[in-house]
């Protein structure tokens, strides 16, 4: 099973994908029901827009001063850039939701080809993009035949470590083990986290399905959300604290208010509730809590470069580059592919975005300028200006989004999806076929809203 397959459990069963728009109404205005939505992202967004298009009395407590979640676009420099989710993943399946919005609310967006890349060893020295390409082909299917004769339970291990034994990494060829590098750090990506820490048994295999099927978002991804949730009464700066199930209602407190409503969806990242900064009463489930426990916080920072000028050939996508140090920091997209501003954001993963966070401007700078030197050696590389995000020490976050850990399996995302009482789950981590994307936060809003409207 590779991670496709993982995700695709279940993908359309449950959710029905219907758009808000075209969904039938459930309730009639004398029988008008309260929900409250925890979290503005996109999870709480979709949910909240659907259950108030059918006749339901909604309100949406934000702990932030802005709505997104990690939808969020900055304008600082004159042009939209996503410190957050940026990509329309799967963007021609028929049931993305994320798509058919596009139009409604004025995006502009572009095709993004993962092919359409500049590969550089550790010297600096290109690599050839078709042999990256050939060994990637048979790392899949190396990899996919390990892992179909492995029991999940006992034999799960580390998708690095499963290609560095497929592919007998250490006695291989330093060109063998730069493509593989190479591979490692774009799943790395996917994932928001060291290759070494995340299932090989769920990931299996680079996605190939979704490489080239990406939407890159121009002018302001959090329009969407702003879209969804016009009319919407959303309290900003509330940060939730408690959620209490009476049985016929439910109630929320804040640390300025208490709420009573009907029912409640909790759209919060998975890491807050694994550091338990909701208390529950009761409880919630030991085997809830476990499955939560088990899916690891993933981590993407960027770090957005504008320089004095294009020092760069070309206008790749994305140039890939080779690395020890911080070695899941060598994947970087090429903005001015985009627009007229000489911009690169490079992406930092797991420990690396860590090391983004906690490094200076001028130590950043001093680490991209030594690299871009070697691919590039002659070239004026000087930094007009420098721009980075800070998902772990948000509060609200502590990380970008859900990974795979070892020894998760379909059963912990059912899990973590199943409502308690009268309390529903959404958000990217429970999502099915969308796990980790801005599609499946909105699948899983979706998702509860139909729920709640069968009761």
């Amino acid at each position: 099973m590779n991670r496709s397959e993982f995700i695709n459990l279940g993908y359309r069963a449950g959710c029905g994908l219907l758009l808000p728009s075209i969904m039938p109404s459930f309730t009639l205005a004398s029988e008008k029901k309260k929900v409250i939505v925890v979290g503005a992202g996109a999870a709480g967004a979709m949910a909240a827009n659907t259950l108030h298009q059918n006749g339901y009395e909604v309100i949406v407590l934000e702990a932030r001063n802005r709505v997104g979640g990690r939808i969020s676009t900055n304008l600082d420099w004159g042009v939209s850039l996503e410190l957050g989710a940026n990509w329309i993943s799967y963007a021609s399946d028929p049931t993305n939701l994320v798509t058919p919005l596009v139009d409604k609310v004025g995006l502009k967006t572009s095709r993004t080809s993962y092919s359409n890349v500049k590969i550089f060893d550790l010297s600096g020295n290109k690599i050839s993009k078709i042999g990256t390409g050939l060994t990637g082909i048979r790392t899949e299917n190396r990899v996919y035949k390990f892992f179909e004769n492995k029991d999940v339970a006992n034999e799960d291990l580390a998708w690095g470590h499963a290609i560095d034994s497929v592919m007998n990494y250490e006695s291989g060829s330093n060109a063998k083990k730069a493509r593989l590098d190479i591979l490692k750090l774009g799943n790395s990506v996917s994932a928001g986290s060291d290759s070494y820490g995340i299932s090989g048994y769920g990931y299996g295999t680079y996605d190939a399905d979704q490489k080239d099927d990406e939407q890159l978002v121009l002018n302001g991804y959090n329009r969407i959300i702003k879209h969804l949730l016009n009319d919407i009464e959303v309290r900003l700066n509330q940060k939730v604290v408690e959620v209490e199930d009476h049985g016929e209602e439910v109630s929320v407190t804040s640390e300025n208010n208490k709420y009573v409503a009907d029912f409640l969806i909790i759209t919060v990242p998975v890491s807050l509730l694994q550091q338990k900064k909701i208390r529950f009463v009761p409880e919630l489930p030991e085997s809830k809590q476990i499955s939560f426990d088990k899916m690891p916080m993933g981590l993407f920072n960027k770090a957005f470069m504008e320089f004095s000028e294009k020092f760069w050939q070309g206008d790749p996508h994305f140039f890939a580059f080779q690395k020890k140090v911080l070695k899941n920091s060598g994947i970087v997209f090429n903005y001015h592919a985009y627009s007229a501003n000489p911009i690169l954001v490079a992406f930092h993963v797991g420990e690396s975005g860590k090391w983004l966070e906690n490094n200076s401007n001028a130590e950043i700078k001093k680490h991209w300028q030594e690299i871009f030197a070697k691919a590039y050696p002659g070239k004026n590389i000087e930094f007009a200006k420098l721009m980075t995000s800070k998902w772990f020490q948000d509060p609200f976050a502590k990380g970008s989004y859900s990974s795979i850990g070892i020894g998760t399996s379909a059963t912990d995302v059912q899990n973590m999806a199943r409502p308690v009482g009268r309390i529903h789950f959404a958000g990217e981590a429970t999502s099915y076929h969308g796990h980790g994307y801005v599609h499946g936060a909105m699948e899983s809003g979706l998702r509860e809203a139909k729920r709640i409207m069968t009761y």
